[in-house]
């Protein structure tokens, strides 16, 4: 009895939810409810789609050299190298003849040049650039679609969660009945041996099966409270708050997915799209090494104006011009730069063709794995439904006298397992349901 108490107390104990002081606050909700609070309030959703923003407006900024890049600038320089003072004074038309004294020349007073510029640059014909545009819009579809699986996934991980809760819930109701149960039976057994009809070791198993199945029973309160506060935090719920799901443990079997889905529908899988604009940026990558061999045609203009001093009218001077560059030798950096991203590119793919295949695979074992759980609910609540019948038959046989008090606490123990089966068949199926959909990249909704 002193086992038991002790643990009874430490079963209590993890039952009890460490933020549990009286302000835990319950909120009923349903699974569409959940799967939105999911969504709204996932701070791993919330970084993947800070993501995929950061590379949609990366992609953007890589068009830039569409346009002429133009810029301004403003200073003061003083300065005493001959040289320096020598090209100050021409840009300010500042130069006399006694400039050319040679000790002026080789050894002038120090000037002040205030300036203001604005120069501008426009890529003419700069093919790596272009390819660095591509690589980037293929960049961002990637991270735009990793989006979107995250956000799948989030859905997937709620039902995931949600059904957990609804079996936790379930298991404890079940286990709850199970002990009404079990009291039942000491009572008879109690009512027995006190007509002298039963034996203290009849009482004694009754008294056993009873606290076993209250050891039972506070597990399960224990582990609803964990199930319920891992959907809370997957909801990004704080601590004070707890998600009790309203619906039943059955809420998916509603959700069907199609019967069977086309290649290019499996193909548009998220995550799929995401690996091919994947390859597609590795291939656009290799692509801007190679531009980069080819000629570059920039035009370039700077305008600038001189002042020995501030608030004094400037001097003006303009600069205008077009460059052709060619890279003519970069020891092999081109050429086995080309190589590896070609290399890269090529792994990508691979690796992409495997993973299409491999979500093939994923979901036809999804597609078997709904079947095998249909059939295997119908068998659990088949024989749940007999186990009740034979506890039933056996409570009636032991109260007439032909029947042991054994023989009673097994059947009733083998009604409790078979109940407890029909609530993890019915999650089970409920979960099936979820990872087909989630397989084929089709988040379905209950069917009207």
């Amino acid at each position: 009895m002193n086992i038991y108490i002790t643990f009874t107390l430490a079963v209590t104990a993890l039952a009890t939810p460490l933020a549990a002081t009286g302000q835990v606050t319950e909120v009923p909700l349903t699974l569409a409810e959940a799967e939105q609070a999911a969504l709204d309030g996932n701070r791993s959703l919330a970084a993947a789609e800070a993501r995929a923003d950061a590379a949609d407006l990366g992609a953007e900024s890589r068009g830039g050299f569409l346009m002429p890049s133009l810029q301004a600038t403003a200073g003061v320089v003083r300065t005493d190298d001959p040289v320096g003072v020598f090209g100050t004074k021409l840009r300010q038309r500042a130069f006399t003849e006694a400039d050319f004294d040679i000790v002026a020349l080789n050894d002038p007073d120090a000037v002040t040049d205030w300036t203001a510029g604005l120069g501008a640059r426009w890529d003419i014909a700069q093919f790596d650039r272009w390819a660095e545009r591509d690589a980037g819009r293929a960049e961002s579809r990637a991270a735009r679609a990793a989006f979107d699986r995250t956000r799948e996934g989030a859905t997937f991980r709620t039902r995931l969660l949600y059904v957990a809760a609804l079996r936790a819930a379930s298991a404890l109701d079940a286990l709850e009945a199970a002990e009404a149960s079990a009291e039942a039976t000491l009572e008879r057994v109690d009512l027995r041996v006190e007509q002298g009809r039963g034996t203290n070791a009849d009482r004694l198993q009754a008294e056993a099966a009873l606290s076993g199945l209250r050891a039972r029973v506070l597990r399960a309160r224990a582990n609803l409270a964990n199930a319920r506060e891992e959907l809370g935090s997957h909801l990004g719920w704080p601590a004070d708050r707890l998600p009790v799901p309203s619906e039943g443990a059955d809420v998916l079997n509603a959700y069907q997915p199609p019967d069977a889905i086309s290649d290019e529908q499996l193909l548009a899988r998220a995550d799929l799209a995401a690996g091919r604009a994947g390859v597609e940026a590795a291939e656009a990558h290799a692509g801007v090494v190679r531009a980069r061999r080819l000629p570059k045609l920039e035009a370039f203009g700077h305008l600038s104006g001189h002042t020995p001093g501030f608030g004094d009218g400037l001097e003006w001077n303009w600069t205008a011009g077009v460059q052709l560059s060619l890279p003519i030798f970069t020891g092999f950096s081109l050429s086995r730069g080309a190589a590896a991203a070609e290399a890269q590119a090529r792994a990508l793919s691979l690796e992409q063709r495997q993973r299409e295949l491999e979500a093939a695979s994923e979901v036809s074992a999804a597609r078997r794995s709904v079947e095998a759980s249909r059939a295997a609910l119908e068998a659990a609540r088949t024989a749940a439904a007999a186990a009740d019948e034979a506890a039933r038959l056996l409570q009636r046989r032991y109260e007439e006298g032909v029947a042991t008090v054994a023989d009673l606490l097994q059947a009733e123990a083998w009604a409790t397992e078979l109940a407890t089966g029909v609530v993890d068949a019915e999650a089970n199926l409920s979960m099936a349901l979820a990872t087909l959909a989630f397989a084929q990249g089709q988040q379905a909704g209950p069917q009207s």
